[in-house]
């Protein structure tokens, strides 16, 4: 209960830990990552033979975080009022992804784009307060799972 309290009162005043682990990273991180979401982990949903989703969600989005089977996060989507904070999201992938966006590597169409580099698959959505968007590694998505499934 002190912890709970602490906790609430840290989240209430801002302050965040940072993520320590994210895209491409153990599964482990999913509490570090709802704190520094200032999120609630509201669900898990599990495919014994290849991968667990665990659904982490506050007041503006709703994330989700894939990992494999050895609970490596192979992948996130997210939708809501807007974007959650993608350095959190992406870990040491968001360097990447950041150079992409500024070498001009987004395609862009209608209210979609896309963004592609050799380790990085980015797809972000989005209307007047609703979002969305998918981003995984290619390299670590389990044998069977389609990323265009992924919800």
């Amino acid at each position: 209960m002190r912890i709970s309290v602490r906790l609430s009162v840290l989240v209430l005043t801002g302050f965040c830990f940072p993520a320590l682990a994210t895209l491409g990273e153990m599964d482990t991180s999913v509490e570090r990552d709802s704190t520094a979401l200032h999120a609630v982990r509201a669900a898990v949903a599990v495919n014994a033979t290849s991968h667990r989703m665990q659904e982490l969600a506050n007041a503006r989005s709703t994330v989700h975080q894939y990992a494999d089977a050895t609970g490596r996060i192979f992948a996130v989507t997210w939708t809501g009022l807007g974007h959650p904070d993608l350095a959190v999201l992406f870990g040491s992938y968001y360097a990447e992804y950041q150079a992409a966006v500024q070498t001009g590597a987004v395609k862009r169409g209608g209210r979609l784009s896309s963004t592609q580099t050799n380790d990085l698959v980015v797809r972000l959505s989005g209307l007047p307060r609703h979002v969305g968007g998918l981003a995984y590694v290619p390299s670590l998505l389990p044998a069977g799972v389609d990323p265009r499934a992924l919800k």
